[in-house]
């Protein structure tokens, strides 16, 4: 039986097919959580100017 010296010699798509799609899922994951901070953070901001120039 032959050794491999790095786990993607011993299998194509094991460990290091699994890490990448990890780090991409961590990359989308942390976009996605970015843009909906943004867009709650715009829409507390346009409702309070709102709230402001109604209400005198």
């Amino acid at each position: 039986m032959r050794t491999a010296t790095r786990p993607a010699e011993a299998e194509p798509f094991g460990v290091g097919v699994i890490v990448y799609r990890r780090r991409r899922t961590a990359r989308l994951e942390s976009a996605v959580f970015t843009v909906t901070l943004t867009t709650m953070w715009a829409v507390a901001v346009i409702s309070a100017v709102a709230t402001i120039t109604h209400h005198p």
